[in-house]
């Protein structure tokens, strides 16, 4: 065999090696946002995630990522952590009304897709 055979065969077998690390990475992204779910419910005084208010959702993403966020990110955890999506309303429609009474409320602030917590929240 040649080296330019070798090379390809290479470049498939470190391919297939990524595609195989990649599945297992979004495999243990899936099953961490999982636990954290059924930890914040835990400690919410809830029996299991899918007891959680929408609200309780966004606030506690917010508080694990330091209190800052951004839409995308708020999103992204909410379908990582497996919460039924229907919780949100069509297209995330309920999710913006949420972040809007959060707003109206001062308990973030927003800045664009930029969401900040208030200090207030977790005192």
């Amino acid at each position: 065999m040649d080296h330019k055979a070798n090379s390809i065969l290479d470049l498939a077998t470190l391919t297939k090696t990524l595609e195989e690390v990649i599945r297992q990475v979004q495999k243990d992204a899936s099953q961490l946002a999982s636990l954290r779910s059924q930890i914040l419910a835990l400690e919410l005084g809830k029996s299991c995630a899918s007891d959680l208010t929408p609200t309780e959702i966004v606030l506690s993403i917010l508080k694990s990522k330091e209190g800052r966020a951004t839409i995308k990110e708020l999103r992204n955890e909410i379908m990582h952590m497996g919460v039924p999506t229907e919780k949100f309303g069509q297209r995330f429609g309920y999710f913006y009304k949420i972040l809007e009474r959060l707003e109206e409320g001062e308990k973030i602030e927003r800045d664009g897709d930029a969401i900040t917590m208030r200090e207030a929240v977790g005192t």
